[in-house]
């Protein structure tokens, strides 16, 4: 490893250790933070083809604890996320995916994008197919069945054919401005 790099992941490293000190982050951000820097560096190493040895590995802060992230409370939830009228000025593909996402806990992308041979109601327990079609997926485990109950089963039979509207859309996905 030459002296630069060494003196770059140093850097980093005691940027982010520093903000971790300081409250500012935690460590699964910290982390975060160096894998992304790391991959950048390993681009720029790749494209121009340097061959330099991958001078991040091993730079994981360790400590720190597992947490999740705190969840709203339910009255906040029902009183002001979903509050009577709080969606009325939406068109209904908009207003429908955001219950199907409150209702099931799948992300906004993976809404969208859904299919009409992604959504199975004709089953004993009606379920939405969460696959890696025409896109990658978050995470390995990101592919799974949903179960379709209550409100989010109603949304999906009101769009048995998906969100024509707002497929392949998610990074430009706005509800607050959607006409009616």
């Amino acid at each position: 490893m030459s002296e630069l790099d060494f003196e770059t992941v140093m850097t980093v490293n005691a940027h982010v250790q520093k903000w971790i000190a300081n409250k500012e982050i935690v460590h699964d951000t910290g982390n975060k933070l160096i894998g992304r820097v790391a991959a950048l560096w390993r681009d720029i190493h790749r494209q121009k083809r340097l061959n330099l040895p991958d001078c991040f590995q091993g730079t994981r802060i360790k400590g720190g604890e597992d947490s999740q992230r705190v969840a709203f409370p339910v009255s906040h939830v029902q009183e002001q996320i979903l509050a009577p009228g709080m969606f009325d000025n939406l068109n209904d593909e908009a207003r429908d995916l955001i219950y199907l996402v409150a209702e099931t806990g799948i992300r906004p992308s993976e809404a969208v994008n859904v299919l009409p041979h992604h959504i199975v109601l004709n089953h004993e327990v009606p379920y939405l197919k969460i696959v890696a079609e025409k896109r990658v997926t978050k995470t390995k485990s990101s592919p799974r069945e949903v179960p379709l109950v209550g409100l989010a089963l109603e949304v999906m039979r009101r769009h048995p054919q998906g969100f024509p509207r707002y497929y392949d859309k998610a990074a430009s996905q706005s509800f607050d401005r959607c006409p009616g």
